[in-house]
Formats: C-alpha cells, structure tokens, sequence
C-alpha cells in the first residue's frame, strides 16, 4: 500500500478522493454480484446436466442415422463432419 501511495502521488489532500473511489468500486460489485449478476448453484449444475444429456442425445441420433445410411458413399463425408462437431459438443458440454 505504501509503495502505490508513493508512486501514486497520494497525498492526505487526495485521501477523500482515493476513500470515495474505493467505497464507489465495492458498491458496484456489491450491486453487480448481488442484484445483476444473482448465482443459483444448484440450478447452474441443472442446466449443465440438461444441456450435456441433450447433446449426447444427439450424437447417439446422429450416429444411428450414420450406421442407417453407412451404405451411401455420398453421405460419410458429410456425416464424418456432423459427427466430429456434436462429439465437439458433447466433450464441451461435459467440461462444463
């Protein structure tokens, strides 16, 4: 604290300044924390669960209609792709 007062140019002519600034910073992340930003674990941990089994869904439906038209040779390229990108979404989704 010394060294940034120092460095600063804080003198006791300015401390009403510095004390206003900092009451006026934590007030704002008090408001941003408690009333903007409100925090609900459980429902955060909900949401997350829902959207992986939601996409894991999708991959398995994607991969039966893979496996359904594996006989197409028009249609592997274009399934190879939609498979990465769900799996993609499905290991996001499950870092989360």
């Amino acid at each position: 604290m010394t060294y940034f007062a120092s460095t600063s140019g804080a003198t006791t002519r300015h401390l009403g300044w510095f004390v206003c600034g900092t009451l006026v910073g934590f007030g704002w992340i008090t408001v941003w924390q408690f009333v903007l930003l409100p925090f609900d674990p459980a429902r955060s941990l909900l949401a997350a669960a829902r959207s992986f089994y939601r996409r894991a869904g999708e991959l398995v439906g994607s991969v039966a209609q893979c496996l359904d038209a594996h006989d197409d040779p028009e249609a592997r390229p274009r399934f190879a792709g939609e498979l990465h990108s769900q799996l993609e979404r499905v290991r996001r989704s499950r870092r989360v």
